[in-house]
């Protein structure tokens, strides 16, 4: 398998996983509320700060995203951590398209409330904290 099959290979199952728990929490009733499942409709970015207006985050995402392809064509980003942050972009962008919200239900009640595709976010920053520490590019 090359390179690109097993990059989109990655991408398509991570979001699957995320849009499958969304799946079960939300239109299933699955775990209905209990102390770590709240389901919360984010109308915002996250720790709950909000955008102004939908069309905004239409299009400040895509640019975002634009540069961090960019850089992993460029071969400044790290493999790896590109298959994450684009799994995590595409998952909440396919529920902002949707249904104007990303659907959040992980409530550890120390920190905002999550869901899958965001622990993507969390493990890029690790793997970016990791090439920082042995000096190779992300």
């Amino acid at each position: 398998m090359n390179k690109k099959n097993f990059l989109i290979i990655c991408i398509i199952l991570l979001i699957a996983v995320d849009l499958i728990s969304k799946y079960f929490i939300y239109d299933m009733h699955f775990l209905n509320k209990n102390y770590f499942i709240t389901p919360i409709l984010n109308t915002g970015i996250s720790w709950w700060i909000s955008i102004f207006h939908f069309n905004i985050l239409i299009f400040l995402i895509p640019i975002i995203l634009g540069i961090v392809i960019y850089l992993y064509y460029k071969k400044e980003i790290w493999y790896f951590s590109f298959i994450f942050i684009f799994a995590w972009w595409l998952a909440n962008f396919i529920d902002r398209l949707i249904y104007h919200w990303v659907r959040d239900f992980i409530d550890l009640h120390f920190f905002p409330i999550f869901n899958i595709a965001d622990i993507f976010v969390s493990i890029w920053v690790l793997l970016i904290l990791y090439s920082i520490y042995k000096k190779t590019s992300i």
